[in-house]
């Protein structure tokens, strides 16, 4: 698996984004568990923002990476007029992307639905 590109090193990145994803996935699990311990307070609901904003910083530090390849593609090539440098996102970083965006859109659901979804009204 290809860590490195343009010469630069997507392993450290990597996997500080996978790290806050598992936190991101914990944070509704853990809350559910406990959810008997705390019933006043529905901190399950509330957990599908932090997934949400801990998922759109993953997102926006891929989109930072992406942007860095591309510039670093544009110095090697010399710039407008020079021969374009492919810079397609590394497999292992797509994966990071995919991730991100479908535990957004749970995170949202979470969010927006957690009380109907475990019964709490």
């Amino acid at each position: 698996m290809r860590t490195s590109l343009l010469g630069v090193n997507l392993a450290k990145p990597s996997l500080i984004d996978a790290f806050i994803l598992i936190v991101a996935i914990s944070l509704p699990i853990t809350s559910y568990l406990f959810i008997d311990q705390c019933p006043s307070k529905n901190l399950f609901e509330r957990s599908g923002s932090l997934v949400v904003l801990l998922s759109g910083i993953v997102e926006y530090r891929n989109i930072q990476i992406q942007q860095m390849l591309n510039d670093k593609a544009a110095a090697i090539s010399g710039g407008i007029g020079g021969v374009l440098i492919p810079t397609k996102q590394p497999f292992l970083r797509y994966v990071i992307s995919l991730a991100a965006h479908i535990i957004i859109i749970i995170g949202t659901i979470i969010w927006g639905y957690g009380s109907l979804l475990i019964g709490q009204h």
